[in-house]
Formats: structure tokens, C-alpha cells, sequence
């Protein structure tokens, strides 16, 4: 199985396009925030296909900064962020405490629907990118 074969299997096994979109578009949004080129060597994309770990996964340095994964019909979206910005996220799914590089991080679980209804309150969704992109800048310049 080639590499788009994989991508399309796991956006099938998804089966939400709204959150497929969104993810990708989230890939979007890091790429311009961060100043990112076609092809950087910092920043890749992961399809995941063992049984309990099913995802795409989006490494900056090989740190895993944002996710998807399958969750019947309402699909999950991981965000790397500060601990310390926790206090400025209300209700998540569920966290994961993630190897300490310098500043505490968090492995953020989101429900699509939880995500969409942040959507109404722009402010907070901007607040939550921007942690999330301030995250994943700190990754990429340790690399330069």
C-alpha cells in the first residue's frame, strides 16, 4: 500500500469530513505561522495504523504537536500545549502528560464537537491556536 492509499484508508476510517478538513487545515496554519517551506525537514505528517494508536499525527522535530484520530462519529483531535495554558482551556476530553523538554507540556484531547463549539467564541479558539502554535514554534527553532 503506497502512501496515498494509507492516507485515504484512514481518512475513510475517520469518516468525518469536517474534521478531516479542519485537521488538515489546522497543518495549514502551522505551516504559515511557522514559517515553514515545502519539503522542511522540521515538519511531517504520520499515518498511524496500529489497532490502539490509529491517527495522523503532525511532528515538528519529531515532537508530535497536533492529531486525529477515529472515535465513531465524532472524531478526536490532539493539540501539544503548555501546561501552564490549560487555564485558559475549559472542558477537553482527556490529557496526557508528555516527556518534560524544558517547559511542561501536555498531550490535549479534543472531540470534534467539543473543538466546534469553541468555534462560536472566536476569541478562545484564537487564544487556543495561538498556545498551540507558540508550542510548535519553540520545537522548530531548537532545530535551526
Amino acid at each position: 500500500m503506497d502512501k496515498k492509499d494509507k492516507i485515504l484508508k484512514l481518512i475513510n476510517e475517520i469518516d468525518h469530513k469536517k474534521a478531516s478538513n479542519l485537521y488538515f487545515d489546522l497543518n495549514k496554519y502551522l505551516i504559515e505561522k511557522l514559517n515553514l517551506w515545502n519539503d522542511d525537514p522540521r515538519f511531517s505528517i504520520n499515518v498511524r495504523f496500529e489497532s490502539r494508536k490509529k491517527r495522523f499525527s503532525t511532528n515538528i522535530n519529531s515532537r508530535l504537536v497536533l492529531g486525529l484520530l477515529p472515535n465513531g462519529s465524532d472524531p478526536i483531535l490532539m493539540f501539544m500545549i503548555y501546561e501552564k495554558d490549560l487555564k485558559y482551556i475549559n472542558k477537553f476530553e482527556r490529557l496526557e502528560d508528555f516527556q518534560r523538554v524544558s517547559e511542561k507540556t501536555v498531550l490535549m484531547y479534543l472531540t470534534f464537537k467539543q473543538y466546534i463549539s469553541r468555534a462560536n467564541n472566536k476569541d478562545e479558539l484564537d487564544k487556543m491556536l495561538q498556545r498551540i502554535s507558540s508550542s510548535g514554534k519553540r520545537f522548530t527553532i531548537q532545530a535551526q
